[in-house]
């Protein structure tokens, strides 16, 4: 072999590594870069039901978010999400948007922040409580 092969073959090999090491994170994953997008999620609170629909959400980190909320009952929820620092209200029969950027990776609850009462749904008790979800925001 020429001293001009051995010369390509070693600067591949390291180029290869350097980009290799580059892309891989502390955990030993490789992490793909890619343009944060603009993702648009309606919630709904359904007339009654002391749910939200959907009640998991998973977006990408650095993804702008705009949560369209639509409270379709007759008073007043609210969507907190502490972690992230969110906390509006849903004024009753009304459709209202929360935007964020998604800078922080996990798993991060929300709820109903606006005591709203309980009732009845399909022979259940649900209330305010069972008002939950989860914004799960991956790497």
């Amino acid at each position: 072999m020429s001293k001009n092969t051995i010369l390509i073959i070693v600067v591949v090999v390291m180029f290869v590594g350097g980009l290799i090491f580059k892309l891989t994170s502390k955990d030993g994953s490789i992490k793909i870069d890619r343009a944060p997008q603009k993702v648009a999620i309606t919630i709904v609170s359904p007339k009654n039901q002391w749910k939200f629909i959907p009640d998991k959400i998973t977006v990408k980190q650095y993804d702008e978010v705009t949560l369209t909320l639509v409270n379709e009952d007759e008073y007043d929820h609210g969507i907190a999400i502490d972690l992230l620092g969110i906390n509006t209200r849903m004024p009753r029969t009304s459709t209202s948007t929360v935007s964020f950027t998604a800078t922080k990776t996990g798993t991060f609850n929300f709820y109903c922040s606006v005591a709203c009462g309980e009732g009845m749904v399909d022979g259940k008790k649900r209330t305010h409580y069972d008002m939950l979800g989860s914004l799960i925001i991956e790497p």
